[in-house]
């Protein structure tokens, strides 16, 4: 069945940016808790939001979960960090 991804949004003076994430939101929705902004989606394959979250990755917080999004997200950050390092070299 679908698994719940939660991401905490943290776009703070960034509104053009918050504005953009809103218009290429294609499955989930924002929502208010606690005064913070969440994005939540549930997806039968989470790993088909990775190239969307990943392109917002300065703004936002995927929150653990049964997913794995938190890691992979960070793991695929760092590939293409030490691929621009190689570039260069």
């Amino acid at each position: 069945g679908p698994t719940l991804v939660k991401a905490e949004l943290c776009f703070g003076d960034y509104t053009g940016m918050r504005m953009q994430f809103e218009r290429e939101i294609c499955i989930g929705t924002i929502s208010v808790q606690n005064g913070k902004e969440y994005y939540c989606a549930e997806i039968n394959d989470p790993l088909e939001l990775l190239p969307f979250l990943r392109s917002f990755s300065p703004w936002l917080r995927i929150l653990p979960g049964d997913h794995g999004l938190d890691t992979a997200l960070q793991e695929d950050l760092r590939r293409m960090r030490r691929r621009l390092k190689g570039v260069g070299a």
